[in-house]
């Protein structure tokens, strides 16, 4: 904070940097001491069947539940004009294919566990569909690309080329695979490597395999790190816990059934401006200050001041794993009072520091602490908390092709995973929200 004339620092603010400096280090040190994520990830051996991550493990079993469902697929679509060379996307795809095991993993009940199986080869096609119509017969193409998984088949993924056509054809990309082989962060991975690829480019080899960071992550469970966390989510969420009650137009169904919709809203420059500056005045992140307003939102809705949110975190704090396509989230349930006596700017302070808490413990698998939790299973509604809250501000990228203009489609799923999720992106001077909802319990006008 010190502000000297140019090419001026006394001698007495030298002194007091360096002695800073070096508590710096001493502190850092420390902390790497205790870092879980400073040692080597092994590679593991050649077998036939794997062992599955926690992720993976909860993927599985939701499946088991919804044989038929498409709640966990994750779908992305391209809008592309110019005339992409068909061989050249079904050659990109198929050498990622190759190069990430996730990519042709399949997944099966070995002895009362899930497991996964890695392929040495899986047969893959890019699916193509000509279209002379409108939007409506493209919507109807990219709803029909997207279909249920069999988990014991692999890839767990399909690509489709789509033709628009008309004087200037348009193409469009969709990409479906299912969440126990990809997240948020993979398909950033994705994107990058298929430009490389498309490019006719190569790739360095990957240091490790998913594999090899599930058996790691097995290892770290028994650590005393690990051990640490386990104890600060009992801590956090023991006793009775609390269920949100919003004011819903129907009963709710005694099944969740994933169907949904999104109401999307932006917050002008102006107002996102005052809400960041809100935060650089309380010392906390527009995180904070967006899931504070998040929490009072829903506390003047159901009048209820004890109220969980979960959120997901990328789980990617390990080096070696940033380059790898798989599922590496976890999910945070983060618990807050909401005390009418205190003022807003009180509150975000606490939210503001439980949430620095939180992410200090997220490596601890959401799914173990619901198991320990011992949490009542209701299948109207998801286990410890039924609101969700993510800020998305991780790049994924564009894809790159020479002589082509490539852009993302707007293509919404009418899917929901919660009773209702706010998910806030950055874009510009704004910030973009979408409110997806469940349309088991709310009308869109609601």
């Amino acid at each position: 904070r010190y502000k000297a004339p140019a090419g001026v620092v006394s001698g007495e603010v030298l002194e007091s940097l360096k002695s800073r400096k070096k508590e710096l280090i001493e502190h850092l040190r420390k902390r790497d001491d205790r870092n879980i994520f400073c040692g080597t990830i092994e590679r593991v051996e050649e077998r036939e069947y794997y062992p599955v991550s926690a992720a993976q493990k909860r993927m599985f079993l939701l499946d088991r539940m919804e044989r038929q469902s498409t709640a966990y697929n994750l779908t992305q679509v391209l809008k592309i004009e110019g005339r992409p060379d068909r061989e050249r996307i079904a050659g990109a795809i198929g050498r990622l294919i190759k190069r990430h095991e996730a990519l042709r993993t399949s997944f099966d009940m070995i002895d009362g566990q899930p497991m996964q199986k890695i392929h040495t080869n899986v047969e893959f096609k890019l699916e193509y569909e000509s279209l002379s119509g409108g939007e409506e017969m493209l919507e109807a193409a990219i709803a029909g690309t997207v279909r249920p998984f069999e988990l014991s088949r692999a890839p767990l993924l399909r690509f489709k080329l789509i033709e628009l056509c008309g004087d200037e054809p348009i193409f469009f990309l969709v990409q479906d695979m299912h969440h126990i082989i990809s997240d948020g962060v993979s398909e950033g991975v994705l994107v990058r490597e298929f430009n490389t690829l498309y490019a006719g480019g190569s790739l360095p080899e990957l240091k490790i395999r998913y594999r090899d960071y599930v058996g790691w992550q097995s290892r770290l469970l028994s650590s005393e790190a690990m051990e640490a966390q386990r104890k600060f989510w009992k801590e956090r969420l023991g006793g009775e816990m609390p269920v949100l009650n919003l004011p819903a137009d129907y009963k709710r169904p005694q099944v969740f059934d994933y169907r949904g919709g999104t109401v999307a809203l932006r917050i002008d420059r102006q107002l996102a401006g005052r809400l960041k500056a809100m935060a650089r005045e309380s010392r906390v992140t527009l995180y904070s200050v967006l899931l504070a307003a998040y929490n009072v939102l829903l506390w003047m809705y159901t009048g209820q001041d004890d109220i969980v949110i979960g959120t997901p975190t990328a789980g990617r704090r390990h080096a070696d794993v940033h380059n790898i396509i798989g599922v590496f989230i976890n999910t945070l349930a983060l618990r807050s009072r909401v005390m009418p006596e205190k003022t807003f700017a009180e509150f975000l302070r606490e939210v503001g520091g439980n949430v620095l808490e939180a992410f200090d413990n997220q490596d601890y698998p959401f799914e173990q602490l619901v198991e320990e939790l011992a949490v009542r299973r209701d299948f109207g509604r998801n286990p410890v908390f039924d609101a969700m809250f993510i800020l998305l501000n991780m790049e994924v990228g564009d894809i790159k092709a020479e002589g082509l203009k490539v852009s993302r489609y707007a293509y919404s799923r009418k899917m929901a995973q919660f009773d209702l999720t706010l998910i806030a992106t950055e874009q510009g001077d704004g910030i973009d929200i979408d409110i997806s909802y469940w349309t088991g319990l709310f009308e869109r006008g609601t």
